[in-house]
């Protein structure tokens, strides 16, 4: 027997409903659907409220709003409310219902604490025998002016009391159900055990992989960070080789240049001692000739200017601005040879840093020993550029 329902309310009156719900209780989205399903389909805000307000689980207040919907015995109704069943027992019971079986019956069913698989076969096997009372009710009821077969009427009075004789039968079969219902739960617990264990099984599978991968990626790191120093190692190990010959060539020019000094203060002296005998006016011209030759070969290895050029370079740093008062200052205190001064052009030319200048200024180095500190900065300045 369907619920009757009365006038289909508006959407507005639905909103409202629902809203003045939730004051109440929390919904979650699908109740909260299903309510308003339940409102637009016809139900009233009592009906709603009857199973929004249980606090039961989504599942339950579905099949119970079913029930709503589809039976209008209030004993029934009250029964399933006050009572803690899931929603599969609910549905058993209203289809059990549906097809007459008394809630009395239902109550006896149920009270033999049978698993639910068994009680489901009670309630279809009591509907089965309730389907055919009523049947034979159907097909033997005299008809207006005729008087009941009192043996028919026998046979159904027989047949309803049979009902209960028949509930020792039923319970001795569902009992053998049960049992086989018991194997089959244990043949289900066996494979949700084996389930259980291969999922294990996969588990520490997945972890050892995870830490393999964890393995093979920190050693890819290391393997990246020792490749990385390889890199510094050979890029400084080339630089030491360049620094290495750098300083070789220097040294193998500085021996070179003390060679050819030595040579030519060798052949300075050397013909004054051959030569003492020799006229003065004679002597006077050759040694001349031996300071005009030592001169020209320091003027062509110093690349000299004339001293007017070295005071015009003194100037112009002068004028070049507060910042090279203290450069000026250091040449003037150091009383530089023009050989010395014309290095220090070459050092300031070639972007050599000030302090580093004012530092061969102060040296006390020789014109040929500040060429090579100076070609020993260049060296390390084109290193770590």
């Amino acid at each position: 027997m369907e619920q009757k329902v009365e006038k289909q309310l508006s959407t507005g009156e639905i909103g409202a409903i629902i809203q003045q719900l939730s004051k109440k209780t929390r919904l979650s989205n699908d109740v909260a659907t299903l309510a308003t399903q339940d409102l637009e389909y016809g139900y009233t805000k009592e009906m709603v409220e009857r199973y929004v307000n249980t606090g039961w689980n989504y599942e339950r207040m579905k099949k119970f709003s079913e029930i709503l919907g589809k039976t209008s015995d209030q004993k029934f109704i009250s029964f399933i409310e006050d009572s803690q069943f899931s929603a599969r027992q609910m549905d058993m019971l209203l289809q059990a219902h549906l097809k007459q079986v008394p809630v009395g019956e239902m109550k006896e069913v149920l009270e033999q604490g049978m698993t639910e698989f068994s009680t489901a076969k009670m309630l279809q096997e009591l509907a089965k025998n309730y389907e055919k009372v009523r049947e034979l009710n159907e097909k033997l009821v005299p008809k207006e002016g005729e008087e009941p077969n009192g043996e028919i009427m026998g046979r159904i009075q027989e047949l309803v009391s049979g009902v209960g004789d028949n509930k020792d039968f039923l319970q001795k079969v569902l009992l053998k159900l049960e049992q086989l219902d018991m194997i089959q739960k244990n043949g289900d617990e066996v494979k949700a055990s084996l389930s259980m264990t291969i999922e294990k099984q996969e588990t520490l599978i997945n972890e050892q992989q995870d830490r393999l991968n964890q393995q093979a990626k920190e050693l890819v790191q290391k393997n990246n960070k020792y490749e990385h120093l390889q890199k510094e190692k050979e890029m400084l190990e080339n630089k030491y080789e360049t620094i290495t010959k750098v300083l070789e060539d220097v040294r193998k020019e500085n021996t070179a240049m003390r060679e050819r000094v030595e040579s030519m203060e060798r052949k300075t002296d050397e013909p004054v001692e051959e030569k003492r005998n020799v006229p003065n006016s004679q002597q006077k011209e050759w040694e001349q000739k031996c300071v005009r030759s030592i001169q020209s070969v320091q003027i062509d290895r110093m690349e000299r200017k004339p001293s007017n050029h070295l005071m015009a370079f003194a100037n112009m740093l002068f004028f070049r601005g507060r910042g090279k008062n203290k450069l000026l200052h250091h040449l003037k205190n150091a009383s530089l040879k023009p050989a010395q001064m014309q290095q220090v052009k070459i050092a300031i030319e070639k972007g050599i840093p000030e302090e580093n200048v004012i530092d061969i200024i102060n040296s006390g180095f020789d014109a040929i020993e500040m060429e090579q500190a100076i070609d020993i900065l260049l060296a390390e300045k084109k290193m770590y550029n």
